[in-house]
């Protein structure tokens, strides 16, 4: 009975407590230490594709049906397309960098990030991909931006810093590249990433559009439109990137 009571006496509880919570920041650790961030490769576009699609719709099985299935490759698919072609065609002050975690002296990709120019329209206060360079042209009425896109870490590697380390070298390379502000959108629900965010240093800037986003039904991906939030970070003295 003496033996019992004190497995379960309050100190022993406590000391297994701070046991736990010392393995944890050991492992936390050791995961940070061998997390690298660097340009993208063409050979890490593969892994980038599925870790694209898993962030931003799930990672569905054959227990979910052949329509979702389908869906969800198709959607590797042309994520794996887009990204070859998005890293080919790079302009000057843009770039694509990929969270790689070596363990045991081999490297996988457990995240990405786009860095690219968009014009922003002072007018409307809207984003436009599709014609980056008509600030050149306007430049009263439009102007280049730098702009996040498409942030996404490997679920297994979440919470442990990739995301923040993808936004520091987001930062880092706008303010190389001249600009004095880093600028991204994200779903409202989004709460994980807002927070991350905010902690980051980022504040709310209006934006009263929204974003096109795969819907998960029971049987099937559904396009629709949700509300999106933007976010921008001014960099200063006391905010720029270390």
């Amino acid at each position: 009975r003496r033996n019992l009571q004190s497995r379960c006496s309050p100190k022993s509880s406590a000391r297994a407590q701070i046991a736990a919570l010392s393995r944890l920041i050991v492992f936390a650790a050791r995961a940070a230490s061998c997390l690298s961030v660097r340009p993208a490769k063409p050979e890490d576009i593969r892994q980038v594709s599925r870790i694209v699609s898993t962030s931003f719709q799930g990672q569905p099985s054959w227990r979910d049906g052949p329509i979702i299935l389908a869906q969800w490759k198709w959607r590797c698919f042309q994520n794996e397309a887009l990204m070859t072609t998005r890293l080919a065609s790079l302009a000057e002050r843009e770039a694509c960098f990929v969270g790689i975690r070596t363990d045991d002296g081999e490297e996988r990709v457990v995240g990405w990030v786009d860095v690219r120019l968009v014009c922003f329209d002072e007018g409307d206060r809207t984003v436009h991909t599709s014609i980056p360079y008509a600030a050149a042209l306007r430049p009263s009425d439009f102007r280049m931006r730098p702009y996040v896109s498409n942030l996404a870490v490997e679920e297994c590697s979440r919470r442990q810093g990739v995301a923040t380390a993808l936004v520091r070298a987001s930062e880092q390379h706008a303010l190389r590249a001249g600009f004095d502000e880093l600028m991204l959108e994200v779903l409202e629900s989004n709460f994980e990433a807002l927070e991350l965010y905010k902690s980051l240093g980022y504040s709310l800037e209006q934006c009263d559009g929204c974003a096109l986003h795969m819907q998960r039904r029971e049987f099937w991906y559904e396009s629709v439109l949700v509300p999106k939030l933007r976010l921008v970070k001014v960099f200063t003295a006391s905010t720029s990137p270390a």
